[in-house]
Order: structure tokens, then sequence, then C-alpha cells
């Protein structure tokens, strides 16, 4: 990354001065819920840190300066509250700005009943907000995301939209096998068609090709785009770039929830139509491109294969390669503990070209006895316990002859006497009782383990109807 140019009187080298960042944390796939209901999913934890840290912190290191957060308006004071109080350095629109400052903004959506909206209803109660082309990306993701080269590639392909999407950390043919086979992360992976200048040609989820079986591209895409490649490897980011006026197709397509299934395969079906191109040259502005299409072209593609007018604003697609570090989504139960596993190292340069310094944790005194461990204040722990690999939040208490290994702890837990607890998930204010034995199971918030329990691959408390 370039630092600032002090020769450069006004915007530091690398600033991304044209564009608004829109974070979303809404829980589509109640992920969130299910771990922690009643808590932003934004502010649940990987390694003690609430997870919309890294991606705050992975903006503000790339010079994003004006950054917009999309929260459930019953999670608005909490998560106000978090940006003061980690960010100090926050300024408000209209305070005085410095070369090295950066503004978070914390914007509330309503919706009926409680429920969770899709990504584009938020992006739609904002967009008065939205002044300038945006991008878009969910507070879920971790490691490090190279804006610059998405957005490079936005700018020199003139693009009216561009997605990044990541290479996939295989490991060896056994673990790839049973990730295949148990379906663990069909969501996030996608099968995208690119053309040598990276324009895609067509675009589907993993898990929709495994229901349907099929592929599509349309006759107009194969006509523009002759040569291309078919990548079935890679994941998805939810990491976007948009032109400002995407937000009229957002609001003339009431039906569309979904960046991913509605309004990405929309874009790519129409970039390359005939009356897209007609639009485009008659346009004296090419911001008003998609309005004046959207109004007179709503009814499928166009099949008339006439000559295609060059430089169309196009949906381009940035491939991040694994080089570049772990780089995912933590976006389910599979995932949350893939990532939390990722700190329980005993020494920082482990994490070296893993993850950015910035996403370190603190070594402290107290966590010395357990250097693979990531461990929180108020941990309390008797003789002969065993622990090993493992994150602890605040106020975590162990009884004697107990362990536990590669497992999570939320807040205010305690275990007591000998327990054995593997693989598995603890969420906030539990009580596990003598004796139980837990293994590849998640323990629900504010419930108790009554003791002599063994309980595998569980969700816990188990709920008779």
């Amino acid at each position: 990354m370039q630092s600032a140019n002090p020769s450069s009187p006004k915007v530091p080298v690398g600033t991304f001065v044209e564009f608004q960042v829109v974070i979303l944390t809404n829980d589509e796939n109640h992920f969130a819920s299910d771990l922690c209901e009643g808590t932003c999913k934004g502010l649940i934890k990987i390694s003690n840190r609430c997870m919309i840290y890294f991606i705050l912190r992975n903006l503000i290191e790339q010079k994003l300066k004006y950054i917009t957060i999309v929260v459930n308006s019953k999670y608005y004071d909490e998560m106000v509250s978090y940006v003061n109080e980690t960010f100090p350095e926050n300024y408000k629109v209209d305070d005085k700005k410095s070369l090295d400052s950066y503004c978070i903004d914390v914007e509330p959506y309503t919706s009926s009943n409680s429920e969770e909206l899709g990504p584009i209803q938020c992006l739609l109660q904002i967009r008065h907000k939205i002044k300038s082309d945006f991008i878009v990306v969910n507070c879920d993701i971790l490691g490090f995301v190279d804006f610059h080269s998405l957005a490079n590639l936005f700018r020199g392909e003139n693009a009216i939209c561009a997605l990044l999407l990541l290479e996939e950390n295989q490991t060896d043919e056994k673990k790839k096998q049973k990730k295949e086979d148990e379906l663990l992360n069909l969501e996030n992976n996608i099968w995208v068609c690119i053309d040598k200048n990276s324009k895609v040609v067509s675009i589907k989820d993993s898990l929709s090709m495994k229901q349907s079986g099929r592929f599509k591209i349309s006759k107009i895409n194969l006509t523009a785009h002759r040569n291309f490649i078919l990548k079935t490897d890679l994941l998805d980011s939810h990491v976007y770039i948009f032109k400002n006026y995407v937000l009229d197709i957002m609001e003339r397509k009431s039906s569309f929830t979904s960046i991913k299934y509605d309004l990405i395969p929309y874009l790519i079906r129409i970039q390359n139509t005939r009356r897209a191109a007609e639009y485009y040259s008659k346009s004296e502005f090419k911001f008003n491109m998609f309005k004046t299409l959207i109004n007179r072209y709503e009814g499928g593609e166009d099949n008339d294969e006439s000559d295609q007018k060059e430089n169309i604003e196009s949906v381009v697609c940035y491939v991040q390669p694994k080089s570049n570090g772990f780089c995912q989504r933590i976006n389910s139960l599979s995932n949350f503990i893939k990532a939390n596993m990722l700190f329980c190292v005993s020494r920082h340069d482990q994490l070296k070209n893993v993850l950015p310094p910035y996403c370190f944790f603190l070594m402290s005194d107290k966590n010395q006895s357990y250097k693979d461990c990531i461990i929180s204040s108020q941990f309390e722990h008797e003789e002969n316990v065993i622990l090993k690999k493992s994150v602890l939040g605040k106020n975590v208490r162990i009884k004697k002859n107990s362990s536990v290994n590669r497992s999570i702890f939320m807040d205010n837990i305690i275990v007591s006497e000998n327990c054995h607890i593997q693989n598995s998930i603890i969420c906030k204010n539990v009580v596990i009782g003598d004796n139980c034995k837990l293994v590849d199971c998640v323990v629900r918030e504010n419930s108790v383990i009554e003791r002599n329990g063994i309980f595998e691959k569980e969700t816990l408390p188990l709920f008779i109807s």
C-alpha cells in the first residue's frame, strides 16, 4: 500500500476520494441470531474483537474515508457506542477535516416486525446519504481486502459494477472432499465465466447449481464475449463497487432483495444488449444511461445480434489471489470456528503473511501460561486445567480437572469440575455443570447444562416440542 506523498498538499496517494463505503450488518442467513439472539452480527466477537472492527480497520488503512454502517434500528445505540469507543478519531461530516481523518457514520434502517431486510432494501433506505459511486461490503469479512485493485479495475474498464471474488484456500484432498460432502460452503462458492478483460459473462452460486444443475449464458453475452473461461473454485466476498445510478435500478426493480441473487445477474444479463448500447451512445452523461434503459427496456433481454458498441459499461470482477493471505466471509458456524482458530498461535510472526498486522491480538501477562489461546480479562482457573487453542471472552471461570480444546467461549461462563469441552462454541452467560462432555456442540446464551451431560454435535439446550 502506498504511503502519503509529502509533496501532495491535498490528497494522500491512494485515497479514494470518489467512493463512499456502505457496510451492511443484516443477518440474512440467521448465522448471528443462531449464536446470539438480540446481538447485531457486526458486534459478535472474533478473537475477542467485534467482527466489524476488522473491515473498518481494513477500510481506514486503505484511505477510504467516508464510511456508513447500516444497522437495524434496534442495534443503533449499541453500534454508535462501539464506534465512538473503538474509533475515537472518527469525525462528523461537519467537523474540521484533516488529511488522515475519516468519517464513520451509523445509519439505522427500520423494518416491520423487526425482521431483517435484504441488502437492497437497506441501501434504498439510506440512498439519500449516497452521493457518489459507492462500495458495498458486509461486516462479516475477515482478512485483507484489496480495494485498490478492485477500484482500479472499476475505473479502467468504466464498469457499472465491479465485484471481488476470492481464490479458495484448498487444503489437503481429504479435507476438501469432506467440505464438499457436507456442503459447508456452497453458499459462498461461485461459478463464473470471465473474459480476457475481466468482464463477467455469467455467474451463479454453487448452491443453486447443485439444486438446478443448469448454468445459463445469454446469447447476447455469447456474441459479445466469444472467448472466456469458466471458474468453479472461487468464493463470493460480498464486496462490490457500483455506479451511483445503480440505486435507480434497485428502486425500479421492486422485487429485488439480494445483490448477489437478483441485482448482479440482472446487470450481467442486460450489459451487452443492443438498446443498452444505443442509450449509452445517445446519453449526454453516462449517469443517465441506465435511467433511460430501465424506463424503456423492462422486458427480458434483446436478442438482436447487431454489432455491439465498444466501451459499454459492464460488470467486471477482480479475483483476489490467496497469496494475499486469509480472506473469507464469516457467515457460518464452520467459518466462525475457523476464523477464531486462526488467531490461536503462540507468536505473532505465525500470522505474518496470513493477516494484516492490525488484526493481531495483544499479548498480555495473563495468557503466557496458555500461549496458543486468546484470553480476555477476569479469567479464573483452578488446578489441573488443560486449555489448548481456544478463545475465551471476559469473566470466564474454569474449575479443577477440566479441559478445553479448540473451543470458543464468549463472556460470563462457568465450567464446573471434571468437564471436557472440544470443538464447541459456548455463548455468553452459560453455566456448565460437573462431569459434562461436549464435543462439536453449540451452547446458546443464557443456558445451564445440567451435570453429567454428554453431547456430541448438538445445539443446546435441547428443546422437545
